[in-house]
């Protein structure tokens, strides 16, 4: 019961943290596109 109940704690901290927006992915995103060139022009987010 005890490992239930902390797995059980610890999915909903992690969905809590989910929900937050990430800061400057704009920023984040184009960093990337330099690193990954080839595999963010597949999937880009515009």
């Amino acid at each position: 019961v005890a490992l239930q109940k902390l797995v059980y704690l610890t999915i909903q901290n992690i969905e809590t943290k989910w929900e937050t927006t990430t800061h400057n992915w704009k920023t984040v995103l184009n960093e990337l596109s330099v690193i990954f060139e080839e595999r963010i022009k597949a999937h880009r987010f515009d």
